[in-house]
């Protein structure tokens, strides 16, 4: 039985490599490789997924679920928010091509996703997907899309995760001469910010944007999947980014009650971060310190920057902790917030999640050798 794992184990990493060769030489279809290794898996899925029509035309795809988000249900139909914009009502398909009519119950513009709600179900039935609140992405992994009729299953692999857009107008230097390719969004007043976004190389049309992103892990036999995100757009050069299941899951019981999500809810900073290297980490380490996260560019409008001094935020700092004082909780007692920045995500989502809008924050940063608290400044929303 050994012996036998070890020789399929030898002739799956045979094939692997070919594939690899092949494909490098135009031979053989990365899609129609994943579709041979991946369709039975996918088949599962497909009944779940439902066309998403506006104004008459395709606008995209979405997942059928049915959660108990803490003590809210959320049933209906998760789709891109953006290709529905400007609609209250659309029709969505099912495999079989049955129609449903459905109602937009409410939108996350901080990461476009919508939630609808079929409203002539009648007697029929929709077939729900399962979603797991800590589903993600992992670098290498096969990201497969899933769909039916003419876009049966698409494959790519995910090359970044985590990827954090302050305005997706604006796309940062490190995704080079990428351009934006859907439906204009640079040109859109939402999605203005994402939150651990993950990219992935799968080829995708037009009607993908809504569609959801399997993960595969295990070896074959033993190969297990699930949804890790939902397309919500796809750029020049065969690139797409989805957003995680894991970002979106704690807003789906606030779309559930009718009540968009958006990004006026968020604090920012008017800064550029990265996470910082290994080499960077180490060094913090050494001093005590367990991480932050580096600023590489202060915009001329960040409440943040040094004002006739440098006592302000600056390039080249490590923001450490974000502080905000003098808070009165619901019982009317005073205190003081203090968290610890680890790396961009975590900072994004204490400003959008943590701290207590039109109040002024404090960051205590490492400056060259020296911990530095600064003066509070009043961040800025939306």
């Amino acid at each position: 039985m050994i012996e036998q794992r070890k020789m399929n184990a030898f002739l799956f990493a045979v094939g692997i490599a070919l594939l690899i060769a092949s494909s490098a030489r135009g031979e053989v279809n990365r899609t129609e490789f994943a579709r041979n290794a991946f369709q039975g898996t996918c088949e599962s899925y497909t009944s779940g997924i439902y066309n998403v029509y506006a104004r008459g035309r395709q606008a995209g795809m979405g997942i059928a679920i049915d959660e108990m988000i803490g003590e809210v249900r959320c049933a209906g139909i998760l789709t891109a928010a953006h290709v529905i914009e400007g609609v209250t009502q659309v029709d969505v398909y099912n495999r079989g091509g049955d129609k449903f009519t459905a109602q937009i119950v409410a939108k996350d513009t901080v990461h476009d996703v919508a939630l609808l709600r079929i409203s002539n179900l009648g007697t029929r039935e929709l077939t729900y997907i399962d979603i797991d609140e800590d589903a993600h992405a992992s670098i290498g992994q096969w990201a497969i899309i899933a769909g039916h009729e003419n876009d049966p299953l698409s494959a790519g692999i995910v090359g970044a995760v985590d990827r954090n857009f302050d305005d997706i107008r604006a796309l940062p230097e490190d995704l080079g001469q990428l351009r934006l390719y859907y439906h204009g969004l640079r040109d859109l007043e939402i999605p203005r910010s994402f939150v651990k976004v993950f990219q992935h190389d799968a080829n995708m049309s037009d009607r993908w944007l809504g569609s959801p992103v399997l993960a595969f892990s295990g070896s074959r036999g033993r190969r297990t999947s699930k949804i890790v995100g939902i397309n919500v757009f796809r750029v020049a050069r065969g690139t797409a980014c989805a957003v995680a299941i894991s970002e979106i899951y704690s807003s789906l019981a606030t779309l559930a009650g009718g009540e968009d999500v958006r990004s006026e809810n968020r604090a920012r900073l008017g800064v550029q971060v990265r996470d910082l290297t290994p080499a960077e980490r180490d060094s913090l380490f050494e001093i005590g310190l367990d991480g932050g996260v580096r600023v590489v560019d202060v915009t001329a409008s960040s409440p943040a920057r040094p004002l006739g001094g440098s006592d302000g935020l600056m390039v080249g700092d490590t923001v450490l902790t974000v502080v905000q004082e003098d808070l009165v909780d619901d019982t009317g007692r005073e205190f003081d917030f203090r968290k610890d920045v680890f790396s961009v995500g975590g900072l994004v989502d204490t400003l959008r999640r943590k701290i207590v809008l039109g109040k002024p924050v404090r960051l205590r940063v490492l400056r060259g050798s020296s911990i530095v608290t600064l003066p509070e400044f009043m961040p800025l929303t939306g």
